[in-house]
């Protein structure tokens, strides 16, 4: 074990690089914190880097259970609360958490067929946890991480993904336009929301292999994306709002293919 009483350690330093997106991709690693989140870490086959824990939880039995399994693997700090408050990213933090090694996929190695969200200028964490965590929950294959989106491994985005992001295949493009087409050569579809010339959700046909767009929360899609897209979708809305929060868009959309009875899908 190593013991950490100062905020001026190097490795306070270091950890709390892991709140930036440079940081997090410099090191290859993001932070995942809690007990129960880093127990499904290491169930969901997660490599875990380090382990930090606020000294006053030591005894604890699930976090003694921790560190019987991953001291011999890893390194496991103890700190204080005073700087274990420094590294949490959390408002009520649990006193423990873990660098766990980022899962990156390439549209390279893009499966044959499968249900796919696209996230096309997604700038809210929470958001973008909250879809992680229907895409989990609905039985969708993954997420293309597009251009200009926000980092899933943000703090704030694995929290509200409540641990589906430890299973979430996670696919990152620098050119989304050429990568969609590329799906789109090998026979996927892709969809986009849209208030004009769309077909209504639930009269939608979903098939085994589709990729749905969900745009920027204040600009919605792009227009080189919104061009390209195969068909158009419009959830209705018979109240007076105007528009529907992103996530809240993408876990209807999810739900609806989940739950259509015109197709039986094994993935």
């Amino acid at each position: 074990m190593i013991e950490i009483t100062s905020i001026n350690n190097p490795l306070v330093k270091e950890i709390n690089s892991l709140k930036t997106r440079k940081g997090r991709w410099a090191k290859g690693v993001y932070l995942v914190e809690g007990s129960k989140m880093i127990t499904e870490a290491i169930r969901e086959g997660g490599i875990i880097v380090k382990l930090i824990i606020n000294s006053d939880l030591v005894e604890a039995s699930e976090t003694a259970f921790l560190i019987s399994g991953l001291e011999a693997k890893t390194d496991v700090i103890i700190t204080n609360g005073k700087v274990f408050s420094r590294l949490t990213a959390m408002d009520s933090p649990q006193g423990v958490m873990a660098l766990v090694k980022m899962k990156i996929k390439t549209i390279k190695e893009f499966p044959g067929k499968g249900r796919f969200l696209f996230l096309d200028g997604l700038q809210d964490p929470g958001n973008c946890g909250t879809i992680i965590r229907s895409a989990d929950a609905f039985g969708f294959n993954g997420l293309i991480i597009g251009p200009g989106s926000v980092d899933p491994f943000n703090p704030k985005a694995v929290q509200a993904s409540m641990g589906s992001i430890l299973r979430s295949s996670l696919y990152f493009t620098h050119d989304g336009v050429s990568d969609l087409e590329i799906l789109k050569a090998k026979g996927y579809k892709v969809a986009s929301t849209s208030m004009e010339g769309s077909v209504v959700l639930r009269e939608y046909e979903f098939t085994d292999k589709d990729i749905v767009v969900i745009g920027n929360e204040g600009s919605g899609i792009s227009k080189e994306i919104f061009e390209i897209c195969d068909q158009r979708i419009t959830i209705p809305m018979p109240g007076k709002a105007e528009s529907l929060n992103a996530g809240v868009a993408a876990s209807l959309i999810m739900y609806e293919a989940s739950a259509n009875s015109r197709l039986s899908v094994e993935f």
